[in-house]
């Protein structure tokens, strides 16, 4: 459970600053029971600048600082995040775009209406015949066997 809360709006009952009574920008800091009800107690930001400047934990000069450097950071980021819309949308249209030239120049390749066969003597035409090769039934085939044949030589 976190420590503190922060309210950009509408923090809880009572839902403002108990030092300067500003109801945004609110950090609930703690709780306190007023009346036997249990109510949190709440600081704005001013207020806990002012209390950590006062402390010696930062000078407003340095806070004021990196503030502003910070709410840069955040705006030109906010910037960047509202851009995202139009560079998909850019993407799209290119991704659509790149498609449809590939299909046109896939469509503008010329398809002979016959098959195209290459000019040679080894291209099956079907129209010769399959050479049979030896088979064991017809007799002109030779069985393997594992002893060595009179032919065989030995190295």
């Amino acid at each position: 459970m976190p420590h503190f809360r922060y309210y950009t709006n509408g923090a809880p009952f009572p839902g403002t600053c108990v030092f300067s009574g500003e109801n945004r920008n609110l950090w609930e800091v703690g709780s306190m029971t007023v009346q036997g009800q249990v109510l949190p107690v709440l600081l704005s930001t001013r207020v806990l600048q002012e209390l950590a400047a006062n402390a010696g934990f930062v000078t407003s000069e340095a806070y004021a600082t990196q503030n502003a450097i910070l709410t840069q950071k955040i705006r030109t980021l906010e910037a960047q995040n509202a851009a995202v819309p139009n560079l998909l949308k850019e993407l799209q249209n290119d991704f659509a775009n790149l498609v449809s030239n590939f299909v046109t120049q896939l469509a503008s390749v010329s398809v002979p209406s016959e098959p195209v066969q290459p000019e040679s003597t080894e291209a099956s035409t079907g129209e010769s015949e399959a050479k049979l090769g030896p088979s064991i039934k017809s007799g002109s085939g030779k069985i393997k066997t594992s002893k060595p044949s009179a032919d065989s030589t030995v190295d």
